[in-house]
């Protein structure tokens, strides 16, 4: 009999029983991508279809409760229960392997008022020292049966004769992942299983929607997710192979009268702005970091300004009214330019600051 509830609980026993799948023992997972097994999703529908049924998998607490209570079962997969019928031993769960388990571990917060006065610190710490002290653990796994992080205690004759210390450190504990919306979290990751054990939903349908609850996909130029990232690596690169190549008209005499809109320097200057603006798109491609956000609108800011200031230049020379500072400006272009450059650099230097500080 297996316990897979909505929420919180249903979600540990099945991570605990998906971590019972790995390899080896001395194997620890760092993502959920890693621990997924197919063959875990496999075995506990076949075990569902062959060994027990729809509405035993889908009981609620108190029927799993009400069955450690009588003898009438061959296997409960449950919590660390404390009362249970003397038929039944406990034991860790078994894993694909002998030697291979999995426990999902769970306990309680406590949040502490940062802005407490100082008087009050030092009670705090007295609180603290109390409840994480080893005297204090003692006590609670004596009493109460329950598991404590402070391995040393299961080595103590007067605590072993309370509790099953060979049980205790066998356990192989997992810390289960946590989201921004724990709840929401649970909830999708669950209903993708019971979509599998209890629909038609695919395996591989099944573990891509797991997986997407969390995963953040990138843009990359390889081709094990998508095709998306050559092909948009292969459209930039022949752009700037066909922009690279119209410098030569502009380097070449018997296409200059074509190009008399404005200055020549001004033509090479916009179109250095496209190439950037373009090269742009490769910072999107893998992770993200603050680099790459900061780099991305920096490049942006100057190269817009490569791309705008020549016809802003062109509107100021044949504006219809003679001004002298528009004047000034017509002869000396380069200047008006380089205002604009420095002022790009200055902004997101000043930006970059800010944002850090």
């Amino acid at each position: 009999m297996v316990f897979f509830p909505p929420g919180e609980n249903g979600f540990r026993s099945l991570y605990e029983y998906l971590y019972s799948y790995r390899e080896s023992v001395n194997i620890t997972y760092s993502g959920l991508e890693n621990l997924i097994s197919e063959n875990a999703f496999y075995m506990m529908k076949k075990i569902k279809d062959e060994l027990s049924s729809d509405e035993i998998f889908q009981k609620k607490v108190n029927f799993i409760s009400q069955c450690l209570l009588n003898n009438n079962s061959l296997f409960i997969k449950f919590i660390n229960a404390k009362k249970y019928c003397s038929s039944y031993k406990k034991t860790i769960l078994p894993g694909v392997k002998e030697g291979i388990s999995g426990s999902a571990l769970w306990g309680y917060n406590i949040g502490i008022n940062k802005n407490l006065k100082k008087e009050n610190r030092n009670n705090i710490k007295q609180i603290l020292s109390y409840l994480c002290s080893k005297d204090t653990h003692r006590k609670i796994t004596i009493e109460k049966k329950l598991l404590t992080p402070i391995s040393s205690l299961y080595e103590e004759e007067e605590v072993c004769k309370n509790v099953d210390c060979k049980l205790f450190k066998s356990i192989q504990p997992i810390l289960r992942p946590t989201s921004e919306d724990n709840n929401n979290y649970y909830f999708n990751f669950l209903n993708y299983f019971y979509e599998y054990l209890f629909q038609k939903r695919t395996l591989n349908d099944t573990i891509k929607g797991i997986l997407d609850l969390t995963k953040i996909y990138y843009i990359s130029i390889g081709t094990k997710e998508n095709n998306a990232g050559l092909i948009i690596t292969l459209l930039i690169s022949f752009i700037l192979m066909f922009i690279s190549v119209s410098f030569f008209y502009l380097l070449n005499k018997n296409f200059l009268e074509n190009f008399i809109f404005i200055p020549i320097d001004f033509w090479i200057l916009s179109m250095l702005g496209s190439i950037l603006i373009l090269l742009v798109c490769f910072l999107d491609m893998g992770k993200y970091t603050v680099l790459k956000c900061h780099l991305k609108v920096f490049i942006f800011s100057v190269a817009f300004s490569l791309e705008t200031i020549p016809l802003l230049y062109k509107l100021i020379e044949n504006f219809p009214i003679k001004i002298t500072f528009f004047t000034y400006i017509n002869k000396n272009h380069h200047y008006f330019l380089l205002f604009f450059i420095i002022f790009d650099i200055l902004f997101n230097l000043l930006k970059t600051k800010l944002l850090l500080d």
